[in-house]
């Protein structure tokens, strides 16, 4: 796997919709946060990922994700998500996610691992044709 040295960090405020019965984020939000900070890494580092829809035909699913849990956070507690980029091969890429709280220590991680594809086509894309597009 390839790093790619850039990092975005995104802010959240944990809303009270978010969390469960025990004052605690609902598990599956935490994909949410993902799809967030994935969208500001973008938005940051590359191009917006609403311009590489609309004008580029370039769509990015999620192929695989996992969550790893380390520390409850509850409503209205501020998270801060680090953001960076993997390439695993020549056509899939994978963002991982650090989400810390205020004091700084790991609340959980995660990954989501993608491909692109060709809107009109449907066919997997090569990762380096993509970028090379997309870059800013």
């Amino acid at each position: 796997m390839k790093d790619i040295d850039r990092i975005s960090y995104t802010k959240i405020t944990v809303r009270y919709s978010q969390v469960d019965k025990m004052n605690q984020i609902y598990y599956s939000r935490y994909l949410e946060y993902f799809e967030v900070a994935r969208i500001d890494y973008l938005h940051d580092i590359y191009t917006p990922y609403d311009v590489i829809e609309n004008k580029f035909k370039v769509l990015m699913p999620v192929i695989e994700s996992y969550i790893k849990i380390s520390k409850p956070s509850r409503f209205n507690d501020k998270l801060n998500i680090k953001t960076s980029l993997e390439i695993v091969s020549e056509k899939r890429f994978k963002f991982t996610y650090s989400i810390f709280n205020k004091e700084m220590s790991i609340v959980a991680k995660g990954y989501t691992t993608h491909v692109f594809v060709s809107e009109t086509s449907k066919s997997v894309l090569i990762l380096n044709d993509v970028f090379k597009l997309i870059s800013k």
